[in-house]
Formats: structure tokens, C-alpha cells, sequence
């Protein structure tokens, strides 16, 4: 499936999915992508215990890169973007050995900025982060 920016710079959903399987901080975290389409991203990670807290909780560090990965390949999307703004509420913690999914969705695609909403759900679809991204478009 193809997808284009506003400037007519093709990007390839194939591509972007490989080029987000292939990001070495992924494969650290164990991401995996499950659906990239226009505007749109699925990536999944499996909660470890390698991922705790000293408080033996999830750290939100990797909840949160989970959203941020999730955000910067739906953005890639519609072309060239880099990170400017992320901000995410936490709701409830993972289990250890959960497979966590997040879902990014473009809200708004301007001339200079890409508004990103996500949200981070258990296996059992109760919410455990929701968050929102500015991307700053590449020209």
C-alpha cells in the first residue's frame, strides 16, 4: 500500500513497517508492528521483567517509547517528521508477561506540524496510556 505526503514524497507502508521492525531500540524492546496504513500505526510490545521499575512496576519509560514508536511511524506516513512534543497520561500498569498494543492515528496534518493522538491498551483492551505527539513536518 502506498501512501504520499502533501509534498508528493512517496512513502510506502511496506517500508515504513520494515524500516520500524528494523530500528535497533525497537528490537531492544521487542516491538512489533502489526498495521501501518495512511495515517495510521499498530505496534505491539510484550511487557518483561527486564522492563521493571525499582518499584518492580512497568516503567513508563517503556510504555511510553512504545506510544512514542507507535506515533513516529503513523506521522512517517504522510512523509517526512521528526518528534517536536510528546505528552502521555498514564492510566493503569501492565502486567508482567502482557502483550501491550498501541494504536496512533493523525488528528490534524498541517503545513508545519503533525498532531499524533495514541492510545496503549492491555491484552484485555482496559486502557493503560493515552498520549498525544507534535511532529514537526521535514520540507
Amino acid at each position: 500500500m502506498n501512501t504520499e505526503s502533501k509534498n508528493n514524497v512517496p512513502y510506502d507502508a511496506d517500508s515504513l513497517f520494515e524500516m520500524s521492525e528494523n530500528s535497533t531500540y525497537a528490537r531492544l524492546l521487542g516491538l512489533k508492528v502489526i498495521e501501518v496504513s495512511r495515517g495510521r500505526a499498530i505496534i505491539s510490545m510484550k511487557v518483561n521483567e527486564d522492563m521493571l521499575n525499582p518499584s518492580k512496576s512497568p516503567h513508563g519509560g517503556a510504555i511510553l517509547s512504545l506510544a512514542d514508536h507507535t506515533c513516529g511511524t503513523a506521522a512517517m506516513t504522510l512523509g517526512p517528521c521528526v518528534g517536536g512534543q510528546f505528552s502521555v497520561n498514564f492510566i493503569a500498569s501492565p502486567k508482567i508477561g502482557e502483550e501491550i498494543i498501541a494504536e496512533a492515528r493523525i488528528i490534524h496534518n498541517g503545513r508545519r506540524t503533525r498532531i499524533i493522538e495514541v492510545e496503549v491498551k492491555g491484552q484485555d483492551h482496559r486502557l493503560i496510556a493515552k498520549g498525544t505527539a507534535v511532529g514537526v513536518v521535514l520540507q
